[in-house]
């Protein structure tokens, strides 16, 4: 999983629902989201960090790297207009914050906050502007929004459909646990069922649910361990093991945009490289990789 494919997962950890009172035996349906409408205004924090080493070896001749990739921002964005799903396709955003993990450039923008107009057309793709007429994005901000970010608003996008896939079909109550199949899985992360081994761990638990703020906060923790026999076409000696935990927080029912998520990973192992051409039969990738993922979402009051 490259850093690139690991960030993906990003987009997808803010599950959003609403408010409801605790009560003992009350069942929570996983799979709802908020759905948001013109006006609305949130609050996000985001920041995505991928740190990994890793050593080629071709024969005689051993090439080692390492370092860091991801992004950090902070901004509050009001909804424009919503598709009729409820997904935002126009909002104005109004960064305080940007930071650029992967070369350390950030910008602190809390006493010059600026404004981007972030809209999705037709065709799908994303557009982003800044709302001041004739103004042009700071570099840094334009470029982490071309590289890391879909078009969409907090909310907004298949992404939260994705992670409905990994979450049991009927409602259930607090310490419920449910399996959760590698076709499953594969549909949130960018594996191929066949590249999975034996001993996968793959299931969910609805840990708790809590009042805060008259909202009734939901904790689902996701474990995923993935004994890859495969990555990125080449063999793996050893299964390649991705090992993380997912962390959702989200009111139950879908009144609220409120939520968030934490991702805690690691992914180790060996692959041997493609024998052809001039590649040596016994050439090996060897991979240390570590991602942490957080998102906060919460409604501007």
């Amino acid at each position: 999983m490259t850093p690139t494919v690991t960030l993906r997962l990003a987009a997808a950890l803010a599950l959003l629902a609403a408010p409801a009172l605790a009560q003992e035996g009350a069942t929570y349906d996983l799979r709802q989201d908020y759905k948001y409408k013109a006006g609305d205004k949130v609050r996000v924090h985001e920041r995505n960090e991928t740190r990994q080493r890793y050593t080629v070896r071709q024969g005689d001749e051993v090439e080692r790297g390492d370092g860091v990739e991801g992004y950090e921002w902070r901004y509050e964005e009001e909804v424009q207009e919503v598709d009729g799903r409820g997904r935002p396709v126009r909002a104005v955003r109004t960064y305080t914050f940007v930071h650029d993990l992967s070369a350390d450039e950030r910008l602190d923008l809390a006493a010059a906050p600026v404004k981007v107009q972030v809209s999705r057309d037709d065709d799908g793709l994303p557009r982003f502007a800044a709302v001041d007429g004739g103004a042009e994005l700071p570099p840094l901000l334009e470029r982490l929004l071309l590289e890391h970010d879909g078009g969409g608003a907090a909310g907004e996008g298949d992404a939260d459909d994705t992670l409905k896939h990994v979450m049991p079909p009927a409602p259930v109550a607090v310490g419920a646990r449910w399996p959760i199949t590698r076709e499953q899985i594969c549909k949130v992360f960018p594996f191929d069922p066949d590249e999975i081994g034996d001993g996968a761990d793959l299931h969910g638990t609805l840990v708790s649910a809590e009042p805060k703020g008259g909202l009734n906060m939901l904790t689902v923790a996701l474990r995923i361990k993935l004994p890859l026999k495969s990555y990125s076409g080449m063999v793996c000696p050893e299964p390649m093991v991705f090992d993380a935990t997912v962390t959702l927080r989200m009111p139950a029912g879908a009144g609220a945009p409120d939520g968030g998520a934490t991702m805690d990973g690691t992914m180790r192992g060996k692959a041997l490289l493609p024998d052809g051409g001039e590649m040596p039969a016994d050439g090996s990738f060897e991979l240390d990789l570590a991602v942490k993922s957080t998102k906060t979402v919460e409604r501007v009051k």
